[in-house]
């Protein structure tokens, strides 16, 4: 086996934070990928391999962006297992199949790297296109979470780079969505979550040998829809003219109006080539733990609608 599974194909850690609960679900969700073996021409499929979330598997309730907003659910935190393990697959030359977007960025991994998953729909698999075995290392120590995958490397190249960087900047939008809270007084308007910008990004792969580039492949576009705010209003109040909070806003929702942190400024248009700013090139080893990340434009449809299961 140690002859079959040679070389390090890829690696990708990022850091976990948040609750106790979202860090166990992370870890059992990675033990779930951990130790799979993957044949020659076959897909791998994360919600096939850990199944869906639920209580009697072990998985806790922690925060899942529904809605444009965070919200409780059981299973929370299990897209930057995702997300890492995509990590690993893009800097071992893999195919990738199918990979979505979260709606809101999340601080985990580079702008444009992220891979969210839902049960059932929303899923990330990738096709092992090499002709061996690959064999899939995942798990935490501390707070570091490391997905490795092992193979035999190709001849072809020696080292793969993933960079992605911000392309466009788009405004929040005004209009806000209303929800009635009967907890509130006639006429009272509360601010949930502020409005949020929108962002586009580009990535790709470049392959190395020896320090030479010998290929460089473009990935999945990637983009953050923009939203409006979010109000709750107690029964009997017009909101037909879109008002405006009548009590301060929660902490929370001031927070939801500050722009993603990013190692670098989000670009306001397109950067006239293709290639990657040499200033927001991210890491060839691990995903940085500081930038954000975006939602990917998918064959046929850009990024999750704010209908969109939520992601975990």
């Amino acid at each position: 086996q140690d002859l079959l599974f040679r070389d390090v194909l890829g690696e990708a850690s990022s850091s976990v934070s948040g609750s106790s609960n979202r860090k166990s679900n992370v870890k059992l969700s990675a033990q779930a990928c951990n130790g799979v073996v993957l044949m020659p021409g076959e897909v791998f499929s994360y919600n096939n391999t850990t199944g869906s979330r639920t209580a009697d598997k072990g998985y806790l309730g922690a925060p899942v962006y529904s809605g444009g907003a965070s919200v409780e659910g059981i299973g929370g935190g299990i897209c930057q297992t995702s997300t890492t393990l995509y990590g690993a697959v893009l800097r071992s030359g893999l195919e990738i199949v199918e990979r979505s977007n979260h709606s809101i960025p999340s601080t985990y991994c580079p702008i444009g790297q992220d891979a969210a998953v839902s049960w059932p729909n929303m899923d990330f698999k990738f096709k092992n296109n090499t002709e061996y075995p690959i064999y899939i290392v995942a798990g935490m120590e501390g707070k570091v979470l490391t997905a490795t995958l092992y193979g035999w490397q190709s001849p072809e190249y020696d080292t793969i780079e993933v960079t992605s960087w911000y392309t466009e900047t788009i405004p929040a939008l005004t209009q806000g969505t209303y929800v009635q809270d009967n907890s509130l007084a006639e006429g009272e308007v509360k601010l949930d979550a502020a409005g949020r910008k929108g962002y586009r990004a580009a990535a790709q792969r470049i392959y190395y040998k020896d320090g030479v580039q010998v290929k460089a492949e473009p990935l999945a576009n990637s983009y953050y829809r923009p939203s409006g705010p979010y109000y709750s209003y107690g029964p009997g109040t017009d909101i037909s003219n879109n008002p405006g909070p009548t009590s301060a806003p929660s902490s929370s929702a001031a927070a939801s109006s500050t722009p993603p942190a990013s190692s670098t400024p989000p670009a306001s248009s397109a950067p006239a080539s293709s290639a990657a700013p040499a200033s927001s090139a991210a890491s060839s080893q691990a995903p940085s733990s500081e930038a954000p990340d975006v939602s990917s434009e998918n064959t046929g449809s850009e990024g999750t609608e704010m209908e969109a299961p939520p992601a975990e």
